[in-house]
């Protein structure tokens, strides 16, 4: 609250509330306060000094309380002390900036946020020179958290903001989002360790599969000797068969009393005269000699039959059934 009051021609320092300097400053001063801060008006002679050393706060120890502070002794139309004498007893200043939130009842005049540094006071021509707009308290919904779709992956945090006043005013502190390159270890072990299992999985069910079908694949033919036995051999252009066949038709001649006849036993080895050469043995076992058409000290006979090599008539002493 203030209780100094401009005099008539400095309007301009007013903000659109119709505040004066000394009305802003007040309420600005009061944040640290709890609200309650008193700018008495000035006798002729007197100035505003800086804040003492257990009056030095934030709210108090930047450009813009001092510019509004100066500006109250100015429509007073009394003296104000330079910056730097100002902030003799502040442990931290800010510059053009009000560290605390501005009240919702109030509005800082732009010309409040001209640095005062450079020429160490405040400068009432530049001031009444500066357009600008006004700065007012922001939104509250900056402050305290509303009901929206947006999560956080932290848990909000309460606390209070501490101040050398009896009070204290609490807000929300909503800690905000990771940058995304954090990395989480947890997901990237799971992930890793998921894959392994899922491999090994993979290569087992291959395993039983092949296995399986190798079971189930059928043994590769082996070699018969019966089935070999019953394929057809090629003889000088005839073909015989392993099983026994019907002789072809002959007739025999009873003039040579040399004839023979052949074994009846089936498998055994024919007979044949002394003076008839042995045949060449066979390598097959089980097939049907071969002999030749002529032979040597042949003799001959009425016999008359088909040779096996030649497909002519052949005579021989032969005289019998044809040896198959």
């Amino acid at each position: 609250m203030a209780q100094a009051t401009c005099v008539a021609g400095y309007s301009w320092m007013y903000n659109s509330l119709r505040q004066s300097p000394c009305d802003v400053a007040a309420s600005l001063a009061g944040v640290c306060t709890g609200g309650a801060f008193t700018i008495s008006p000035l006798d002729p002679g007197y100035h505003y000094p800086g804040p003492s050393t257990a009056n030095a706060n934030d709210c108090r120890c930047n450009t813009i309380y001092y510019s509004l502070i100066a500006a109250c002794s100015a429509c007073q139309e009394r003296n104000f002390v330079q910056w730097t004498s100002y902030t003799s007893n502040c442990l931290s200043v800010y510059r053009q900036r009000y560290p605390e939130r501005i009240p919702d009842d109030t509005a800082v005049p732009h010309w409040a946020y001209l640095d005062v540094v450079p020429a160490n006071n405040f400068d009432i021509t530049a001031a009444r020179a500066a357009s600008g707009p006004e700065s007012t308290a922001p939104p509250r919904s900056t402050f305290l958290p509303t009901t929206s779709a947006t999560t956080f992956p932290t848990t909000p945090t309460i606390g209070f903001t501490t101040s050398r006043s009896a009070t204290s005013t609490p807000f929300v502190s909503l800690d905000p989002p990771s940058s995304g390159k954090s990395t989480n270890v947890g997901a990237i072990v799971g992930g890793v360790v998921g894959g392994v299992v899922g491999l090994a999985l993979v290569g087992l069910l291959l395993f039983l599969l092949l296995r399986k079908k190798k079971a189930a694949s059928p043994p590769s033919s082996a070699y018969d000797p019966m089935m070999a036995s019953q394929n057809p051999a090629s003889f000088g252009g005839s073909q015989y068969a392993s099983n026994p066949v019907s002789p072809a038709p002959y007739q025999a001649s009873t003039a040579s009393p040399s004839a023979y006849a052949p074994s009846s036993v089936p498998g055994s080895p024919p007979m044949y005269p002394s003076n008839y050469p042995s045949p060449a043995p066979t390598s097959v076992s089980g097939l049907p000699q071969q002999y030749p058409a002529t032979y040597a000290n042949q003799v001959p006979t009425n016999y008359t039959g088909t040779s096996a090599t030649t497909g002519g008539q052949v005579r021989s002493n032969y005289n019998g059934m044809p040896e198959l």
